[in-house]
């Protein structure tokens, strides 16, 4: 963001004065972010196209239900005219949240036990409540979107890692098909939740990030893919995501999750370890055919690390599932 672009859009909030502005984050595509730093504390300004007005008008909805039921979101800032939770300069919108000072997860069974409480308070929150504005639907079962990425990885990156990855895919989906996923309760998940997306601070959850994936899903699609995550939090190489999950972790997160939710129904969490494999595949084909790589690693090191990770869970399924019990 430009000095004058973000001179413009903070005088549009009652931040006080301004001492310091830097880059918090690279951002995804347009969704730049800065943290600013003020005499009052400290805030993070997002942008977005303003084609995503509504879009981000409906994750505030989910946000300020969040917080009504006393949960520790990042605090969203109105505007000084109107208290609105988004304003427009140019081709963008901006939104305004303060920042949520902590640590992120370590990779302990503590951490990833609390987290999985976290999310599971989030479940619950939301619970039979709905938006006023209607949510995204599709995620990552079953979708043309994630197979078309397939195909591209195939195309840019070699046939046999495109194959071997759509083989698996297409074998989980089966199984969550079976498992009657048309028929599981939608509620409104949080769809992103990874170990960068949690605050911690004295041994408790202070910050829950990023509602940018919000979307109606069925629980255990948002679950299946917090697991992977925090399944790896203690595996910080793509080398030894070869070695599979931690099986630690993944009982910790069930665990907290099962605390605070409840345990899912019996066809739900057998599907867990098919929903994981989807997850997977999806989210990094998805990243890889947009952005020809996934994060600071090349496309090809990721996508032959994912195949390996992909079977680990597969094969490893029994233990998985005996796991996922908490």
């Amino acid at each position: 963001m430009s000095p004058g672009e973000l001179a413009v859009v903070c005088a549009r909030f009652d931040i006080g004065r301004i001492a310091a502005v830097g880059p918090l984050a690279l951002g995804q595509g347009v969704r730049a972010k800065v943290l600013i730093e003020t005499d009052r504390g400290k805030y993070v300004l997002k942008r977005h196209a303003t084609r995503e007005r509504d879009t981000v008008a409906v994750l505030h909805e989910v946000v300020l239900r969040l917080e009504a039921e006393g949960l520790p979101v990042a605090p969203l800032v109105g505007t000084r005219e109107g208290n609105a939770s988004l304003t427009e300069h140019g081709p963008w919108v901006y939104e305004l949240m303060g920042f949520v000072e902590g640590d992120r997860p370590s990779g302990s069974v503590e951490d990833s036990d609390l987290a999985g409480e976290a999310l599971g308070r989030v479940h619950e929150a939301l619970r039979g409540w709905r938006p006023a504005r209607a949510l995204a639907e599709e995620g990552y079962h079953s979708t043309p979107r994630v197979r078309s990425a397939l195909r591209r990885c195939g195309q840019a990156h070699g046939r046999a890692l495109g194959d071997g990855l759509s083989a698996r895919y297409e074998r989980a989906a089966a199984a969550v098909e079976k498992a009657g996923v048309k028929t599981w309760a939608r509620e409104p998940m949080h769809g992103d939740w990874h170990p960068g997306n949690v605050v911690l601070r004295d041994g408790r959850v202070v910050g829950m990030l990023d509602f940018d994936a919000v979307r109606m899903s069925a629980a255990a699609c948002d679950l299946a893919r917090a697991l992977v995550w925090f399944g790896l939090a203690a595996r910080p190489t793509l080398a030894a995501w070869r070695d599979g999950l931690d099986l630690s972790l993944v009982r910790g997160f069930a665990s907290g999750y099962q605390r605070s939710a409840g345990k899912l129904d019996k066809a739900q969490r057998a599907a867990l370890p098919a929903l994981m494999v989807e997850s997977l595949i999806a989210e990094g084909s998805l990243r890889v055919a947009e952005a020809g790589r996934f994060g600071r690693y090349s496309a090809e090191a990721f996508l032959g690390t994912a195949v390996a990770l992909a079977a680990a869970i597969e094969d490893g399924a029994g233990p998985l599932s005996k796991a996922l019990r908490g």
